[in-house]
């Protein structure tokens, strides 16, 4: 029989994830935060209704349980407030139907209202995940209403403990605060391509306490919010998608310095991904120490696609350059040995000082 018990419980336990899965489902990762305390709230209600009849299993009486009934729903006092069991069924009862309406609007937000909007993704993210937690706040204070409790009397205690949080948590405080100003204000947000501390990358999530960054080798970084707030952080897509693209070019001395200019001009143009406008331009940067050196700068429509472009640009200048005569030097040294003449005079005098057995080694090592 408890075997029997314990399972028909199970069955129950995961027929309601089930339909919950099926109703608030596929959401956001936030979404299935704010629910991560549903099966605790399930366990809790399924355990109350159990227990009574596990007891008569195991040959309690009904006068027993009607007494233990009477005893939790008397409850225990704590000072001014009383804490029985409709309290308590009442709170969890209550959060939990507050869980499943923030999930619930936060689908109907995500699937149905926001897409039909022309705020960016990023946005979108930002108000699903604020109304998440608006929504988990807002269940907390009803169900503690709908409870009956007084928290009045723990008030004292409270203010205690908040300072010592204060100094114990003050880290884990200032990245939640943190990750507030970067949903409402939105230096960053999802999809953007920034640069902090060294790291560069694709921002994925923007979560309370901190941000998930994914490199371009596939590398989750995770930084906390406040580097991200009292660093400085590069983001490279806040206004737009566009970026500027400099590409060096040396070539030899004495090459016709007009038709370099006009390569990569026209390599520039031919290119699909710059821009027109503002137009590109190729300009003699100074006299180096093997070359005359060039840049090409021009402005790409998806900055994205910067490393693409880059070696599209070199393929097309190298051809050209080739094709024209022209010449891309490496680096030439002049080597100056001093007083090379007594150099000579000192390696005679030791091949005549040497004996004849060892002159043809000393030959060739010379």
């Amino acid at each position: 029989m408890t075997i029997g018990l314990i399972g028909f419980g199970l069955v129950l336990f995961q027929f309601t994830m089930a339909l919950v899965d099926a109703l608030f489902g596929g959401g956001s990762d936030t979404e299935q935060e704010n629910l991560s305390l549903l099966p605790i709230g399930v366990v809790f209600i399924l355990s109350l209704a159990f227990a009574p009849l596990l007891a008569l299993v195991w040959g309690a009486r009904p006068t027993d349980i009607s007494e233990a009934w009477r005893l939790l729903m008397n409850g225990v006092q704590f000072g001014d407030m009383r804490l029985s069991l409709d309290s308590v069924v009442m709170l969890v009862a209550v959060f939990t139907v507050g869980l499943l309406i923030t999930g619930w609007l936060q689908r109907i937000m995500r699937i149905t209202v926001l897409p039909r909007t022309r705020m960016d993704p990023g946005a979108r993210t930002a108000l699903v995940t604020g109304l998440g937690y608006i929504g988990v706040i807002i269940s907390a204070v009803v169900a503690v209403s709908a409870a009956g409790l007084n928290l009045s009397s723990l008030a004292v205690v409270a203010g205690a403990l908040s300072v010592g949080i204060g100094f114990g948590l003050q880290t884990i405080v200032s990245n939640f605060v943190s990750g507030i100003i970067l949903l409402v204000e939105r230096p960053i947000k999802e999809g953007d391509w920034i640069e902090v501390a060294g790291v560069s990358g694709i921002v994925r999530k923007i979560a309370v306490r901190s941000t998930r960054i994914e490199t371009f080798d596939r590398h989750d970084v995770i930084v906390p919010n406040q580097d991200l707030i009292a660093g400085t952080v590069k983001n490279m897509t806040l206004s737009s998608n566009t970026g500027r693209l400099i590409l060096p070019v040396g070539v030899a001395y004495g090459s016709d310095l007009e038709r370099t200019r006009e390569i990569l001009l026209d390599a520039a143009k031919a290119h699909p991904d710059v821009l027109s406008y503002p137009a590109p331009v190729a300009l003699f940067m100074g006299l180096g120490d093997s070359s005359l050196d060039f840049e090409l700068r021009c402005y790409l429509k998806d900055v994205g696609d910067l490393i693409s472009v880059q070696s599209d640009l070199r393929l097309t200048v190298y051809t050209e350059l080739t094709n024209a005569g022209i010449e891309i030097p490496f680096p030439q040294r002049d080597l100056h040995i001093r007083d090379l003449d007594r150099l000579l005079a000192a390696l005679g005098s030791l091949r005549e000082e040497a004996p004849p057995a060892a002159q043809p080694e000393l030959r060739k090592g010379t």
